[in-house]
């Protein structure tokens, strides 16, 4: 278990990461492919997967594996994608050996393996070339998805930080993160364990929809929990893959169709005015929101006595998506037809 020593300055400096990191989200996704992880909300993602990777990935397979560490040079959190690339490709020696000689201990390291150890130029262009492909592959055609969700997750963290206080944020971010003040105790599947004092640098939080359980980042100087989006990926929408013009009230329901439009009309209302609007009761108004919370549609967030309701980017989405379907303009995401990785793309 790894124990996090907040002062009252950290508590002061915690921050959300409001840039996705792609390498993150992408070195995640290989883990959750290869070890099937995720469950069956992932899987209209599992199949895009199928009919884009054309190639074995030796050298992720292998430096991934079945179970154990992900290397976290595979994952650094450098929020553009180019800076991401030389991350890898430049990672440090100490770091790279680090990673392979824990895996070693698992699985024999072919000889490429300490090439890239070793620094060795054209193992790592290599590397990169393999990880390119398949982030072009599997992450590229979603990557769109995945951003409203880490907008949706990021718009309900930082309402519960305005409005509740960074120990209410710190303590409902995941069951495996337990905040026991002034200690955040995170049993991470991956390490590290032991005592970390923050000593007034803060804690960065970024949220991740692919990573299931929460992990530790720290090697670019900034303590890091990379903790999974609970909002929103508990359904297969945030992974659209329309094919027509489906209307909203027969995607999700019709009564639950008018709270979702008159949520994003008023853009924030509490249950006790949406029940007054549409002529229902609090209780069915609020059972209508925790099905539309569920799914990433709206968020909530308690203000005294009230409860308030805001349409999230992946609601508003939905909504400008079904408005337009008579136009024929529906937006969707969708594999294109012509694959972008080509077999020709590795030698």
């Amino acid at each position: 278990m790894l124990r996090i020593h907040f002062t009252p300055k950290d508590l002061t400096r915690i921050r959300l990461a409001m840039d996705p990191a792609p390498l993150v989200e992408t070195v995640f996704s290989l883990e959750l492919l290869l070890r099937r992880q995720g469950g069956a909300v992932f899987e209209p993602w599992r199949d895009l997967v199928s009919r884009r990777v054309r190639t074995p990935l030796p050298m992720l397979r292998h430096l991934i594996g079945p179970a154990g560490l992900v290397p976290a040079f595979l994952g650094p959190t450098s929020p553009g994608l180019e800076p991401a690339w030389d991350d890898v490709r430049t990672a440090s020696r100490h770091l790279v050996g680090r990673a392979l000689r824990y895996i070693d201990r698992r699985r024999r390291v072919p000889q490429w393996g300490w090439a890239l150890a070793d620094g060795d130029a054209g193992a790592r262009d290599h590397l990169v070339r393999e990880y390119r492909a398949y982030h072009t592959a599997a992450i590229a055609p979603v990557w769109p998805a995945v951003v409203r969700s880490r907008q949706t997750d990021l718009q309900f963290r930082a309402t519960t930080l305005a409005a509740q206080g960074a120990e209410q944020l710190l303590g409902g971010l995941h069951s495996a993160l337990d905040w026991q003040p002034p200690i955040l105790q995170c049993h991470l599947p991956d390490g590290p364990h032991g005592d970390l004092r923050l000593r007034g640098q803060g804690l960065r939080l970024m949220p991740s929809v692919f990573t299931r359980l929460p992990r530790f980042a720290g090697d670019d100087g900034t303590p890091t929990i990379i903790y999974p989006i609970s909002v929103g990926t508990d359904s297969p929408l945030w992974f659209r893959d329309q094919h027509g013009g489906a209307q909203l009230a027969d995607l999700i329901g019709r009564t639950r169709a008018t709270v979702l439009r008159s949520v994003a009309r008023r853009h924030s209302t509490s249950t006790g005015e949406l029940a007054s609007m549409l002529d229902l009761s609090p209780a069915a108004v609020s059972k209508h929101a925790t099905v539309l919370r569920a799914n990433g549609l709206i968020t909530s967030y308690r203000d005294k006595h009230r409860v308030i309701h805001l349409p999230t980017p992946l609601g508003e989405a939905l909504l400008d998506d079904t408005a337009r379907t008579d136009a024929g303009a529906q937006r969707s995401i969708r594999p294109a037809p012509t694959p972008l990785v080509e077999r020709g793309d590795h030698h």
